[in-house]
């Protein structure tokens, strides 16, 4: 029980990391935009994020600059692939390759080699309550970001089916003439949209560095903001399905950590490859097995008034 427990609560950890990118990712394409940047995006929103954390010592402040850095990406591809049209695969790639150099550049001018943060606390922390847990009360002592990050998916549901502004998001990703013929003005909704959503990848990047990680390295996010964008489309477009395919990945993720430290003997390749093609395989599975599965019908299209 307690390799069990110790199995949950490093799945605990490092959810919010997946989750909260894939949520991010998953209000750009809600609207029928393609946000291919989302590696790029917590690659530098992790540098900002660290660097908050560098000049202010609160990790807070860490996801306030991984949040500021993510609307930099959200305006640029806001103006370029919504207002002028452009080929959003094509502008997503390009944001994707400054993200990753000048992150390295910023690295180098700004912040001291080997620099650590300290980490968000524990629920329990947070409470003031004293440690010493057992069974399902040791999940008091996961992180206070694993709670924020589940309400986050609350909160997005909620607003996608359960308001106005949810209407007209699907819709904008349906049927945007429908949406500009009703007096919505389109622009502004995908454009706020995808700038919301590009903040919040970029919260999960700084998350990345000021706490799972707690250090900047070049190559850190290491492919997780394709995971998350895969895993908007495995989860067929619903907050829902994305959080249980987070959860996925995560777990598998944790899986291969707890394997090693056990002293597995396999290839350290094939360890960190593991996470990778089993939620790909799972994932692939479940997608394949519904029949409900259908794509915003105008994702990735431009659109133009006639």
């Amino acid at each position: 029980m307690e390799m069990i427990w110790d199995l949950i609560l490093g799945t605990f950890n490092i959810l919010p990391v997946y989750l909260v990118a894939a949520l991010g990712g998953y209000l750009s394409q809600r609207v029928g935009v393609y946000d291919v940047s989302m590696e790029g995006n917590m690659t530098l929103s992790a540098l900002l994020g660290l660097l908050g954390f560098y000049l202010t010592g609160s990790p807070w402040v860490g996801l306030v600059f991984g949040f500021l850095g993510g609307l930099v990406f959200g305006l640029i591809l806001g103006l370029l692939a919504i207002r002028l049209n452009l080929n959003q695969i094509i502008l997503g790639f390009g944001l994707w390759y400054i993200g990753m150099g000048l992150s390295g550049s910023l690295f180098k001018l700004y912040l001291p080699q080997n620099f650590v943060s300290t980490g968000f606390p524990s629920l329990a922390a947070v409470l003031g309550i004293q440690g010493g847990y057992s069974g399902i009360a040791r999940l008091m002592d996961v992180n206070i970001i694993f709670y924020l990050s589940l309400l986050l998916v609350v909160v997005i549901s909620v607003i996608t089916y359960k308001t106005k502004l949810g209407v007209y998001m699907r819709a904008a990703g349906e049927n945007p003439a429908a949406v500009d013929a009703a007096g919505i003005n389109l622009f502004r909704l995908r454009f706020f949209t995808v700038l919301v959503g590009a903040g919040i990848v970029g919260v999960a990047g700084a998350l990345l560095s000021v706490h799972y990680l707690q250090g900047f390295t070049q190559n850190m996010v290491a492919g997780r903001g394709w995971i998350a964008f895969a895993i908007v489309i495995f989860g067929r477009w619903r907050p829902v399905s994305i959080t249980l395919g987070c959860l996925l990945f995560a777990g598998i993720f944790a899986l291969q950590i707890r394997l090693q430290t056990m002293g597995i003997n396999l290839p350290s390749e094939l360890m960190t490859a593991l996470p990778y093609f089993a939620t790909l395989l799972m994932l692939t599975i479940i997608m394949s097995q519904s029949r409900s599965f259908k794509m915003p019908s105008a994702l990735g299209l431009p659109y133009y008034r006639e």
